[in-house]
């Protein structure tokens, strides 16, 4: 039986329109009734039609929804994290703050639970089935497997952060399907930073998120296989930026006391953060120790030019360092991802810190906190902790002597 047009869904009693939708589906039936009879009010059919139309499209689609439930198929609507971000009050007093990685539960002002935030699918039943086997454009010469793959060893990207671009490759799949990366255009990478937004990322995670697949694009640029990248300059400027606050004494105080009770590795990351002002990206990335005229110092931030520097062993860091070290300080498997989820759960757990505002990062704030109190020289603050930019005048790859930059990183402290 073909499907019902508008007409046989409409009839006429005593000259006035009414229009019938009746379910037999079991699942259709349980959530809607068994159908709706409604009087259109009108002896017009022009009007009668019209009246109709967004009745008889909201039941078509129900009548799809009833068939790929039955048949088991289904389709990705968006992507939503498990709690909407943002601060809460639950029902039975707890308040909930939830970011992009992390939500916490609080009773009477004390965390009492902690999980990540996951990010998930959003499920469909509502599509044509049909409209799936479309046929897609001829694939083009450019493999866009090969592209990532290219990306993933060149730059040497680890499991984290190539799970992160599949999730964008997969978003992007949804914004822009059938297209392969040659074929997009900076109105889809600007339609996949607004579906970034909408699922509730501020400015920096999207930036982030894109930066992925930017850099992915700029190697094939480089390569002769694109012509163009469509993720360029794509993410709107926007004062969403939770801003950062140092850790006050009181704090440190406190950490000072519970360090003892952590993981020996976290609780040096957390004593060179503290000492140095590091990123944790950098600390977690220390190898073997260098020496000028007996100032034990690491080379750290090679990877680009304004975090390139040499940073001293600070003095309170010592006592919990090897006598000499002659390789990578931490062991392969741990990660930044994993440290940062490590050491914001003693912020949160332990420290019982639920301020938004401070977070590992914030080790850095109070670094340059202290320099900046004591009376430190900025050219020397942006030779300890990293250049915002590089002049001509920076005499860059060797910078001050370590025995200059030694008393000044020592009045940091942890």
């Amino acid at each position: 039986m073909g499907a019902r047009t508008s007409r046989d869904l409409l009839f006429r009693k005593n000259g006035i329109y009414y229009v019938r939708l009746q379910y037999s589906d079991p699942w259709l039936r349980e959530t809607y009734g068994r159908g709706v009879e409604r009087s259109l009010r009108t002896t017009s059919k022009a009007e009668a039609e019209a009246l109709a139309a967004p009745l008889i499209q909201e039941h078509r689609m129900r009548l799809l929804e009833a068939k790929n439930r039955r048949e088991r198929r289904v389709k990705v609507a968006g992507f939503t994290h498990l709690h909407p971000l943002g601060d809460r009050v639950l029902e039975d007093g707890t308040r909930v703050i939830a970011n992009e990685k992390t939500v916490l539960f609080l009773k009477d002002g004390r965390v009492v639970k902690e999980e990540p935030n996951d990010v998930r699918i959003i499920p469909t039943f509502r599509f044509d089935p049909a409209m799936i086997n479309v046929t897609k454009p001829t694939p083009p010469d450019v493999d866009d497997e090969k592209i990532f793959t290219r990306w993933v060893e060149l730059k040497n990207v680890n499991k984290y952060i190539e799970r992160e671009a599949r999730l964008g490759w997969e978003a992007l799949r949804i914004i822009a399907p059938g297209k392969k990366l040659r074929d997009l255009t900076r109105e889809d990478g600007t339609a996949l930073a607004q579906h970034f937004y909408k699922a509730g990322n501020k400015s920096a995670t999207v930036q982030k998120k894109l930066s992925h697949l930017r850099v992915m694009v700029n190697i094939a640029v480089k390569d002769g296989k694109l012509d163009r990248n469509p993720f360029s300059d794509v993410v709107p400027q926007r004062d969403d930026a939770t801003e950062r606050e140092p850790f006050v004494e009181e704090q440190m105080a406190l950490a000072r006391q519970l360090l003892p009770s952590l993981r020996p590795e976290d609780a040096l990351v957390w004593r060179i953060l503290a000492t140095t002002g590091m990123r944790l990206s950098e600390a977690m990335g220390l190898d073997h120790e260098h020496d000028e005229l007996g100032h034990r110092y690491w080379m750290i931030g090679e990877k680009t030019i304004t975090s390139k520097r040499r940073v001293p062993i600070p003095k309170a860091l010592e006592l919990y360092l090897p006598k000499k070290i002659t390789g990578p300080l931490f062991a392969a498997h741990l990660n930044p991802s994993m440290m940062s989820k490590r050491l914001m759960s003693f912020i949160r757990n332990r420290l019982k810190i639920a301020d938004e505002a401070i977070v590992v990062h914030s080790l850095r704030h109070r670094a340059k906190d202290r320099l900046r109190a004591v009376g430190c020289p900025e050219e020397i603050q942006e030779w300890i902790l990293g250049h915002d930019k590089i002049t001509a005048g920076d005499g860059y790859g060797k910078g001050p002597p370590v025995s200059k930059l030694v008393p000044w990183i020592n009045r940091i402290g942890w």
